[in-house]
C-alpha cells in the first residue's frame, strides 16, 4: 500500500486576514480551501468522502510547503519541524472543505516572513495534510 500527498498553492487577500489574540498569543488567522472533491494524484476524492471526514480535519496541522525526506513526501509526522500552525472551524460545502489556517505570530522567522507575504497578497504552497492509502 502506498500513499499519496497533496498539497496546494494558495493565495490569500490581505483583507481575508485577521490577527486574532488568545491566551496571550497572537494568530495570524486566514481563511482557506483546504481540499475540494476532484482527482488528486490519479485517485478521486468524492464528496461524500470529504463531507464525512469534514470533524477529522479539526486541528490537522497545517505546513508550510509539504513534509519530505530524502525527495520523497511525507507526514508531518515523519518531519514535525513543517509543522506551522493548525487548521479549524472545518465546514463542507459546494463540494470543498473550508476552514481556517492559525499560524502564530512571533514565534518562527519562516512564518513571519509567511505573515509578510500573505499580507502583500503572495501565492504560497501550504500542505493541509491530506493523504489517501492506495492498495497496490
Amino acid at each position: 500500500m502506498s500513499q499519496l500527498f497533496t498539497q496546494a498553492a494558495i493565495t490569500f487577500q490581505p483583507t481575508d486576514l485577521r490577527i486574532h489574540e488568545q491566551a496571550g498569543e497572537q494568530w495570524l488567522v486566514a481563511p482557506l480551501v483546504a481540499v475540494r472533491a476532484m482527482q488528486l494524484n490519479g485517485e478521486h476524492l468524492t464528496a461524500d468522502e470529504l463531507e464525512a471526514s469534514v470533524e477529522a480535519w479539526a486541528q490537522a496541522i497545517v505546513t508550510l510547503g509539504h513534509p519530505h525526506l530524502d525527495g520523497q513526501n511525507v507526514s508531518v509526522q515523519q518531519a514535525p519541524w513543517f509543522a506551522a500552525g493548525f487548521f479549524a472551524g472545518p465546514t463542507f460545502s459546494a463540494n470543498k472543505l473550508r476552514g481556517e489556517a492559525w499560524l502564530p505570530l512571533g514565534v518562527r522567522p519562516d512564518i513571519e516572513r509567511l505573515t509578510a507575504g500573505m499580507q502583500a497578497g503572495e501565492s504560497f504552497r501550504i500542505s493541509t495534510g491530506y493523504f489517501a492509502n492506495i492498495a497496490t
